[in-house]
């Protein structure tokens, strides 16, 4: 926005939903890519930014499976190491937000995969992560509890 450019799709999808306007953020996301898209599409931090939003706008419509396919290859094993890549600061939030939707499908074992992630990668975290963290305990402690 401070550029001057165009909103991305997936960040105009976030603001209808705020709106509770469901119908025009599954157009935006499921419309062919805005200029905005095209634009920065190479750029690999947009892109980084741009699947967990959408993933998260997919969650809220309740496309549990289309928002586990955009996070699909959101792991360690295909993020930088020899630069920085923001994959890794985003990645205990992506993996909480893949649990959930695992739960949604009923995946239950794929949940308590990913909650476990969560937990060992903000198992000294910094105190400002506490309600992620809290939130990923109390979503293992119901995975196991009834599993």
């Amino acid at each position: 926005a401070l550029s001057g450019d165009p909103l991305p799709r997936e960040v105009m999808a976030h603001m209808a939903l705020e709106r509770k306007d469901s119908a025009l953020a599954r157009r935006l996301l499921n419309g062919p890519p805005d200029q905005a898209g095209e634009k920065i599409q190479g750029a690999l931090a947009y892109w980084a930014y741009r699947k967990p939003l959408a993933a998260g706008v997919y969650y809220h419509l309740q496309d549990y499976d289309r928002a586990v396919e955009l996070l699909r290859d959101y792991e360690p094993a295909s993020f930088e190491t020899g630069y920085f890549d923001v994959r890794w600061g985003l990645l205990g939030r992506v993996r909480l937000l893949r649990a959930q939707s695992y739960l949604k499908l009923g995946r239950r074992a794929d949940a308590e995969r990913e909650l476990r992630e969560v937990l060992a990668q903000y198992e000294r975290a910094d105190p400002a992560l506490d309600p992620l963290v809290q939130e990923a305990r109390r979503a293992l402690a119901s995975v196991t509890r009834s599993g």
